[in-house]
């Protein structure tokens, strides 16, 4: 049913476009405002200061793309060693931070602190413990909600247009690879409750499988992948193509795209009963609204929200890429048989060099997606994305990323040692790709660009990461009746998640009481979270089979 409400949402990455979405579904009058350019009119090697938009093409639907990373017995620290104590080390220790803790500043420093005494807690009060194992679950059970509405969607948008078909390289289906039997052990046993597992080999029952003959070679050659594989439901997809058609959707919609530096929100403005009157821009326009979304990542300005320290909550954590390209690339994708799956590959830790000195690597966990691009002339063009690395670069504006103007350029040191670490993110996760394929290619080769068919891209896109595991989540009384709901800090899985959130902060907007208090409306908002969640539990086996062939009848419908 139309209504005369209207709809502010800051932010343009995959959230906040599925959010517009959803709304103009729900009758609202939606404007989407961003501090970055349209990607339909932006030029090559533009900076959008979004982890949708900056760096590649790969993204994944899972069960487990993003949980918890503080110390929990059980999948998280048996898939994870150590990953917790790792925001308190240099990358060069085998940690994730960008700089020594030290140069941070105060307010990373603050964020560094309280997330090392939240893991203490956690091993030391029982409480502690359960309620993170609690939040594991509620994780895995968001995704799972996730998961199933991404499956119809993109059924939906298939049916719409076709021809999206060939944008996509869609994968029906994960491989996951495991490098310790442990580790394959812990992630069977967890996964196997929720029904998505379809098929599960230890490493000598996989290296004849004809489903991982482009890894034949990695499993006999360099013993690699010893734990195991399994074959999994989920989705990988070219996120460009999903936001180009949402885009182009939203515009024929009418919704209001405000792009540009300019309309980056510097302020909220009150009234006297602490209730949201306006949003202020840079340059100096103010925006009101019955309902206003925030889906600001991890680029939320600290201190901008009344009342809460969300600067304190929300940090960023950068993730890079390589492509492997041309002969090579089109060699192992055609290894993967009619229907190339895109693949995770967890290799644990490892001693890499780097620049003539040996160091133990970051956890490697890699997402591979094989992408096949149908060029104008006609031609296809083959690509391998390979996404990994963590690199904590702090509050924003970002202390510890090269590709925004702080650090300042003059303190060359600091920069060098910036540019170290992203070396040595990439550094380990590489030699593990180029085990698993079994490839003859150096880093340092690679890294200077001697290789034809290999590109490590100089940009990667940072995502948020709040102080302890919980996504940042803000309710506040708009003074026009409506409700202001900020989220943030998905821990890696904001494109997993965003059908879920986008669903329940809808959900929420159509069924609030405007006359609660805030704090009630945040228990509201809690409740209906809560009962999405709980759908989780009646997909099966089945279910995830009935969605795939849905959505695979949707995608080879236009052949």
């Amino acid at each position: 049913m139309k209504t005369n409400d209207s709809m502010i949402i800051v932010g343009s990455g995959i959230t906040a476009l599925v959010s517009a979405f959803k709304a103009v579904e729900q009758g609202l009058a939606v404007t989407l405002l961003s501090k970055s350019p349209c990607t339909r009119t932006a030029g090559a090697g533009q900076l959008f200061q979004s982890s949708t938009h900056d760096g590649s093409y790969n993204r994944y639907i899972t069960s487990t793309e993003g949980h918890p990373y503080l110390d929990l017995d059980g999948y998280v620290t048996q898939m994870y060693p150590d990953i917790a104590a790792d925001f308190e080390k240099t990358i060069a220790e085998g940690g994730m931070l960008a700089l020594p803790f030290e140069e941070f500043s105060p307010e990373t420093q603050r964020f560094l602190l309280k997330r090392k005494a939240l893991n203490q807690a956690i091993k030391t009060n029982q409480q502690a413990w359960l309620e993170n194992e609690q939040l594991f679950i509620e994780y895995v059970e968001e995704n799972i909600c996730s998961m199933e509405l991404w499956y119809r969607e993109l059924a939906q948008f298939l049916a719409e247009k076709p021809r999206l078909a060939q944008e996509l390289s869609l994968s029906l289906g994960i491989h996951r690879f495991y490098d310790e039997k442990a580790l394959f052990e812990s992630a069977r046993k967890t996964l196997s409750g929720q029904g998505i597992i379809k098929a599960s080999f230890y490493n000598e029952e996989a290296v004849d499988n004809p489903e991982f003959a482009a890894y034949q070679a990695g499993f006999e050659k360099e013993s690699f992948i010893k734990g195991g594989a399994l074959i999994m439901h989920g989705l990988a997809f070219n996120i460009k193509a999903v936001t180009r058609f949402l885009l182009e959707k939203l515009e024929k919609s009418g919704v209001r795209f405000l792009f540009g530096p300019g309309y980056e929100v510097t302020e909220i403005r009150y009234d006297s009963n602490h209730q949201v009157e306006a949003l202020i821009t840079r340059d100096g326009g103010e925006y009101a609204s019955r309902h206003i979304l925030f889906h600001g990542g991890a680029y939320l300005q600290p201190g901008l929200f009344r009342g809460v320290d969300a600067g304190q909550h929300v940090c960023g954590m950068k993730g890079f890429w390589a492509h492997i390209t041309g002969k090579t690339a089109e060699k192992l994708i055609g290894g993967m048989g009619l229907s190339p799956k895109a693949c995770k590959i967890h290799g644990g830790k490892m001693r890499i060099t780097v620049d003539g000195e040996e160091y133990l690597s970051q956890v490697a966990d890699l997402n591979v997606q094989p992408v096949i691009l149908e060029k104008e002339n006609g031609e296809t063009e083959y690509i391998l994305c390979i996404g990994s690395g963590y690199l904590f670069v702090g509050t924003y504006p970002f202390e510890g990323d090269t590709d925004l103007p702080k650090p300042d350029p003059q303190r060359i040191e600091r920069i060098n040692t910036i540019r170290k670490a992203e070396k040595l993110a990439v550094a380990g996760f590489w030699e593990v790709v180029r085990r698993v394929y079994h490839l003859d290619l150096s880093l340092e080769d690679c890294l200077a660009r001697n290789h034809p068919d290999v590109n490590i891209l100089e940009k990667g896109c940072i995502r948020s990461w709040s102080v302890d595991d919980r996504e940042l989540r803000i309710v506040q009384k708009t003074r026009q009746g409506g409700v202001m709901l900020v989220h943030g800090g998905g821990n890696t899985g904001s494109t997993t998640k965003s059908m879920f959130e986008s669903t329940v902060a809808l959900n929420f907007i159509s069924e609030m009481d405007a006359a609660l208090p805030a704090s009630e409306l945040a228990r509201q908002y809690e409740n209906v979270r809560k009962s999405l969640r709980q759908h989780a539990g009646e997909l099966t086996s089945d279910s995830w089979s009935a969605l795939e062939d849905h959505l695979k009848a949707a995608l080879y419908q236009l052949y």
